[in-house]
């Protein structure tokens, strides 16, 4: 997986400019209320997550997965093989903190303006993320998503009814937020973009987390078998997925 943007740690003077014009900005925004605790999503992790550690526990325990600090129109991008996602099993490919709409100054980041949870308990580097918003970027292999065309796996071959599902999770906002996921073939010849709404972290759903019913959601980009054959040129090539926050509605 690549990533098309990299983490800046800030220079000294940077982080003095910062706290220089740490005074909120007048806003309309009503802060989140929202503090219900989650279980972490993560296969075989058992930690309970408020939305005040939720960046914390992925930066501490979940270091392995691809983490990306991202402001306005820039992008986190993934490659990746079909074959990489488990049959049926929701996981995370990565984590982005989102810094909020141009000029992206401190008075503009997503907590400070009252759309999210500031973020506690962050490790020393990346204590300048404390107003950004976490986004898990989540996807499945699944063979679940249309109920009544069960009865045609056995007669088809499971294979021919899978499909590629990708959704954004997050966890208390106080108001609703769009992100763009965009897939396309390695030469961009082929491409699909949706606008999605990114979904809550919660407990109504331990197999597609956030997902309250799978085949009647909208909020999710799904690839059906043909459009997998053709972003993969026929499972010889990467797939990429792009993601984008445009903040609140």
């Amino acid at each position: 997986m690549q990533r098309l943007k990299l983490i800046r740690k800030p220079t000294q003077q940077q982080q003095q400019q910062q706290q220089q014009q740490q005074k909120p900005a007048a806003s309309k925004l009503t802060k989140s209320n929202t503090i219900a605790p989650a279980h972490c999503p993560q296969p075989d992790c058992d930690q309970i997550l408020l939305a005040s550690n939720f960046l914390q526990h992925y930066l501490r325990d979940h270091s392995h997965l691809n983490f990306i600090a991202i402001e306005d129109r820039e992008t986190m991008l993934f490659q990746f093989e079909e074959s990489a996602f488990p049959l049926n099993e929701p996981f995370c490919l990565g984590i982005l903190a989102y810094g909020g709409r141009e000029p992206c100054r401190p008075e503009n980041r997503p907590a400070a303006v009252g759309y999210a949870t500031e973020n506690q308990f962050l490790p020393q580097q990346y204590k300048y993320l404390k107003d950004f918003l976490p986004v898990l970027v989540m996807g499945c292999r699944t063979t679940r998503f249309h109920e009544e065309v069960a009865v045609e796996v056995h007669q088809q071959g499971e294979e021919r009814n899978v499909s590629l599902v990708f959704w954004l999770l997050t966890m208390s906002t106080s108001v609703p937020l769009l992100g763009y996921l965009s897939v396309s073939d390695v030469l961009l010849r082929h491409r699909r973009r949706s606008m999605v709404k990114l979904r809550e972290l919660t407990n109504s759903s331990s197999e597609f987390p956030g997902i309250g019913c799978l085949s009647k959601e909208w909020n999710l980009l799904q690839l059906q078998r043909k459009e997998i054959d053709v972003l993969s040129h026929g499972g010889t090539s990467l797939i990429k997925l792009e993601v984008m926050i445009d903040g609140p509605c």
